[in-house]
């Protein structure tokens, strides 16, 4: 039955502290008939936090809590008490938490151990035995001492501040804590007496993240984003959010073309790109808590020319003194622009559109052809590099059998993965290999 009493206790659920928080046991007027005070009905609760038993039986002696011990010298043979509370611990804040303590022992030089623990649900009782009176073995509470935050040695007889915490950071989320005392004299039993525990906590500064919905944004869609700024601690206060778009942004919001800055309270907002729009902006925000801002936040918005990907500069075998040039698989109504970089390696028609086109030889060196594919507003450019003039002496060259091949017999085009890069002049071979080193004419990156 006393089993039953302890899961109806547990679903009162866990307390979130402000700031400061004062357990005062001294003055609650618990009954001191009780030899297991936190499994007796109604559930305990001192300053605003509720109270289970973990192992063994906490009682009262009219001032102070009484957590029975003893030392051994195996599992079997040490015994302890270990109650818990129901306190939200939060990732990130810091905690300072004090327990007003003594220790009571026929042998004056038993020295309890005192220890504090996080935990994220109450054990098993099953194997913690929270409903027996008193102390039990450490075959009960040993699971505890794996989620231990810290341990001290209660050593005076005259009640004193203990810090079982001191600036620490929580680095996760705790639903418990855990107070555990344990061994001491091996001859007689010991107690430790709690008079009060106070929990301060103290946030960290506030942060935050933005984050934005899934997928890219293509030209001409109107395609709709969700941003949304994540207040990392929960940080109170009255909050507000400056967005900046910028001007031109190519968003619209609320049905409208969006302005370039505004602010909301909520921290969401949906943006669509606008069909017209050759391209839309990144979004900023600057998150503010009472009128206080705090970093600039900007999510990077990935945005395409929604063209297919097999789009490709389809270039002539040999290209001097020219050569016809074009794009595969070009859209429909597509217009395409040509340039090179750098420009004096090769020459275009004026105007440089068209599919096809042709490119005309001006000088030696390599060059990188650029043609820029438009429909509407939407565009997106496509380059490769090409060789003019006498081969290198260095670069890339593809293996093959057969006589190296000369600057005037051009070769086909060479898959990079057939590329290796090499100094070597025209007859070098492979050691070892009945293959030679063939220049390649046409270096295509």
């Amino acid at each position: 039955m006393k089993k039953l009493l302890l899961i109806q206790i547990a679903m009162f659920g866990v307390t979130c502290i402000s700031n400061a928080q004062s357990l005062d046991y001294t003055t609650t007027n618990f009954s001191t008939s009780f030899c297991n005070l936190f499994n007796t009905p109604p559930a305990t609760v001192v300053g605003g936090l509720t109270h289970y038993p973990v192992s063994g039986g906490v009682s009262y002696d009219g001032t102070a809590l009484i957590l029975k011990t003893r030392g051994g010298t195996s599992q079997s043979t040490t015994f302890g008490t270990a109650y818990a509370l129901a306190i939200q611990i939060k990732q990130g804040f810091v905690y300072n938490i004090t327990v007003n303590m003594r220790k009571q022992s026929d042998d004056p030089v038993s020295i309890p151990s005192f220890e504090i623990g996080g935990i994220n649900s109450l054990p098993d009782p099953n194997i913690t035995n929270p409903v027996a009176c008193g102390s039990v073995s450490q075959n009960s509470w040993s699971l505890l001492q794996s989620s231990i935050l810290n341990i001290t040695a209660v050593n005076t007889l005259n009640s004193q501040n203990y810090q079982l915490l001191q600036n620490y950071t929580a680095n996760s989320n705790f639903a418990y804590i855990t107070l555990l005392a344990h061994s001491g004299s091996q001859t007689k039993e010991t107690k430790v007496l709690i008079n009060s525990i106070t929990i301060l906590e103290t946030p960290p500064t506030p942060s935050f993240t933005l984050t934005q919905s899934a997928g890219d944004v293509s030209c001409g869609t109107a395609t709709s984003k969700i941003f949304t700024v994540n207040n990392v601690y929960n940080s109170p206060g009255a909050l507000s959010y400056d967005w900046n778009l910028g001007a031109n942004n190519g968003w619209k919001y609320n049905g409208v073309d969006a302005p370039a800055t505004f602010t909301t309270s909520t921290n969401s907002i949906t943006l669509v790109s606008s069909t017209t729009a050759a391209s839309v902006s990144n979004v900023s925000v600057v998150p503010k808590i009472n009128a206080t801002g705090y970093p600039n936040l900007t999510a990077a918005v990935t945005f395409t020319s929604g063209f297919a990907n097999n789009i490709s500069i389809n270039a002539p075998a040999s290209r001097c003194p020219s050569g016809s040039f074009s794009i595969n698989n070009l859209p429909s109504n597509a217009t395409v622009t040509w340039q090179a970089n750098p420009s004096n390696i090769v020459s275009f028609p004026n105007p440089s559109t068209g599919n096809p086109i042709t490119i005309t030889k001006q000088g030696d060196g390599s060059t990188s052809i650029i043609a820029t594919v438009s429909v509407n507003q939407c565009q997106q450019s496509y380059s490769s590099t090409f060789f003019y003039g006498q081969t290198p002496t260095t670069g890339s060259y593809k293996v093959g059998s057969g006589s190296p091949i000369s600057a005037n017999n051009p070769v086909n085009y060479v898959p990079p993965s057939q590329l290796i890069t090499l100094t070597l002049n025209n007859t070098a071979s492979i050691p070892g290999s009945p293959f030679s080193i063939q220049k390649v004419y046409a270096i295509v990156s």
